[in-house]
């Protein structure tokens, strides 16, 4: 069986509350299109990974292990959207570049192809 599975960087539960502060109260009218998570949920996708074979999930955090102790790096917001609808996505001022090398860094241990 396969897993939907992506890679993300965790947001710190204080930004986490400064946004749900924020956006929140303007996506609550259309909360019957949206799809609106627990604010302990919120982060940053780097890399959607697609469906993943159930068996090789140990493995595959094994090998993104030393990706997890890489360096703490600022971001800051530009503005919000919506995806397809139904997913809040935020932009990013100042930490594309680092997010850029963590997924360069993604492709290069897993060896998937860039998007």
């Amino acid at each position: 069986m396969k897993k939907r599975l992506f890679i993300a960087v965790l947001i710190p539960a204080v930004i986490q509350k400064k946004i749900q502060e924020t956006i929140f109260p303007i996506v609550v009218p259309f909360k019957e299109e949206l799809k609106i998570v627990a604010r302990e949920n919120l982060h940053f996708t780097v890399r959607f990974l697609g469906g993943w074979p159930e068996e090789k999930i140990p493995e595959l955090v094994e090998t993104l292990k030393p990706l997890s102790r890489e360096k703490v790096f600022e971001i800051q917001l530009e503005k919000a959207g919506f995806f397809k609808n139904r997913v809040l996505w935020l932009g990013i001022q100042q930490g594309k570049i680092e997010l850029q090398e963590k997924n360069q860094m993604i492709i290069q241990c897993l060896h998937v192809k860039p998007e």
